[in-house]
């Protein structure tokens, strides 16, 4: 398997379109991104790949000179999933998809998101970070949480 990290990522364009035969089952590896079903089928299907990667939410066609991603569809991953635990490929021989990513999961929105939330963050005067959820709030502690706490703090006092 080659290093293909260094390669330059680019979101698709359009969805990739592949079938599932039985025979990419024969052979293909557990927990090996590069070597699953899914994998056998785009690669058999698709010649001219350098390699491909399948992950549970994102996959990459691996081309000579760049990454292209997809997303990976909840069949496709609840499949992948299965095949990973027990070696079993239970989805049905057929035409399956990647998809393109939405302009939400867009690589460059993504980022724009994460820039944005790191601008928001809020620091107090001895330069700790606040949550910015809230979530460190007694307001927001739910019932279920509160009981714990009140029972964890009272296990360490009789301790």
């Amino acid at each position: 398997m080659n290093d293909y990290s260094k390669l330059p990522v680019v979101d698709a364009e359009a969805n990739l379109y592949f079938q599932i035969k039985p025979t990419d089952k024969e052979g293909a590896c557990r927990l090996d991104k590069c070597d699953c079903v899914i994998a056998r089928a785009v690669k058999r299907q698709y010649p001219g790949l350098a390699d491909m990667e399948i992950g549970a939410h994102a996959s990459f066609v691996v081309l000579k000179d760049r990454k292209i991603r997809y997303m990976t569809t909840t069949a496709l991953r609840d499949g992948l999933v299965r095949f990973d635990e027990t070696g079993e490929w239970k989805l049905k021989k057929g035409i399956y998809h990647l998809l393109a990513p939405s302009k939400k999961a867009k690589r460059e929105a993504l980022r724009e998101r994460a820039k944005k939330l790191r601008a928001d963050r809020q620091y107090d005067k001895d330069g700790n970070r606040y949550a910015a959820t809230g979530r460190c709030k007694k307001s927001s502690i739910n019932a279920r949480q509160s009981m714990f706490l009140s029972q964890k703090k009272t296990a360490r006092v009789a301790s």
